[in-house]
């Protein structure tokens, strides 16, 4: 197991600068999500919060909204172990802070809700509720 998670971590330091890019695409997207299911938190914490910027964008796209889902479920299960809940919730920040148009929120928030019932709805509302770019509908 251990071996699976350093390749997938080597794998996802060749994606630095590129996530966008192998995120959206119809062929490569299918590996990254599953390097996304084989690596540890704090790999996938550094994918998520290295793709933040084009986070909304990868989930909106069709084969990117797949890579999307498959990280935030992968963060979902590293959360069970409790020293993994800082750096999902660092991570989670980060995506919030993006400046972003409603309807991509949404769809991001609504992912989170599924994966994170617990600690989603006060880390969107504190963070959300201070970004004037996003306007919620709950």
């Amino acid at each position: 197991m251990e071996e699976r998670s350093l390749i997938c971590a080597n794998a996802l330091q060749e994606t630095k600068g590129k996530e966008f890019e192998i995120a959206t695409d119809y062929i490569v997207s299918h590996t990254l999500e599953t390097i996304l299911q084989g690596c540890d938190v704090d790999h996938l914490c550094d994918f998520l919060q290295s793709s933040a910027n084009d986070f909304p964008y990868i989930a909106i796209d069709r084969s990117g909204s797949h890579v999307a889902e498959t990280a935030i479920k992968s963060l979902a299960v590293h959360l069970q172990h409790d020293e993994a809940r800082p750096l999902v919730e660092e991570a989670l920040t980060i995506i919030c802070k993006v400046e972003c148009i409603s309807y991509l929120f949404k769809i991001c928030r609504n992912q989170c809700l599924y994966c994170f019932p617990l600690i989603v709805p006060t880390l969107f509302l504190g963070l959300m509720f201070s970004n004037y770019a996003c306007k919620l509908e709950f």
